[in-house]
């Protein structure tokens, strides 16, 4: 046989081995053992190999239908493993209490249905995208925002940076008024509104599902031109 690691057999050597094989068999077995640890296994150069412990490059499970049993008596105090319901990766403690870590299949999930999971673990479940999550709960997230210097002459402006929003306007002095490229499910929206000027406040004109009119005070009661960030929450 080929002492290499690749064969593995525990019923050699045994007594009828012969005996300026013995060390054959043994560099067999280390080359064996190595081998297999190298598949998740990696020693870095600043290491040596037989005299310390390396690292994990990864680690792979196999999917299980139930948590482990901690073995208290032996101070293990928990455990992550891959539920075989659902292909989720949860943890269980000492006081076997599971806990979802995240969800392997594709499903979107609604926030009812994450607690549900994150609960039980009775819901088949998805690690969702901030968009997918958004999408499928229409009351949370930021829906829209933007960042603008209002000083410019009126007319359209170019915002600074924004999300969800197709335009901006300068009405007159400190007046604008923001397009959303998605429109809300109607007015009942919640905005917040920034200037940067100190002493400076803004306010909402008018507010519908599309756009929105806002206006700035320089704090004596009139309007005036400031740099504005606008956030926008609510049903698309």
């Amino acid at each position: 046989m080929a002492y290499d690691g690749t064969t593995w057999n525990e019923t050699i050597p045994d007594n009828d081995t012969v005996a300026n094989t013995v060390d054959d068999h043994i560099q067999d077995i280390k080359k064996g053992i190595s081998g297999r640890m190298a598949v998740e296994h990696i020693w870095p150069t600043s290491q040596t190999a037989t005299g310390q412990a390396g690292f994990h490059k990864f680690i792979t499970f196999q999917a299980q239908t139930a948590a482990p049993t901690m073995a208290t008596a032996s101070s293990q105090v928990g455990a992550i493993w891959v539920k075989s319901s659902g292909l989720g990766l949860w943890s269980t403690d000492s006081a076997a209490i599971d806990r979802a870590l995240c969800f392997l299949s594709t499903a979107v999930q609604t926030h009812a249905g994450l607690v549900s999971m994150a609960t039980t673990g009775t819901t088949s479940a998805a690690l969702v995208t901030y968009a997918q999550f958004s999408a499928s709960n229409a009351t949370l997230g930021v829906k829209g925002w933007c960042s603008f210097d209002g000083s410019s002459a009126e007319g359209a402006i170019t915002a600074a940076a924004s999300y969800n929003v197709s335009g901006i306007v300068k009405n007159a002095s400190g007046i604008y008024t923001i397009s959303w490229a998605t429109d809300f499910g109607s007015a009942n929206y919640a905005v917040s509104l920034t200037p940067a000027d100190e002493g400076f406040s803004c306010s909402i004109i008018s507010k519908a599902a599309g756009t929105i009119q806002v206006y700035c005070n320089n704090g004596g009661g009139s309007k005036a031109d400031s740099k504005i960030d606008a956030i926008a929450f609510g049903d698309q």
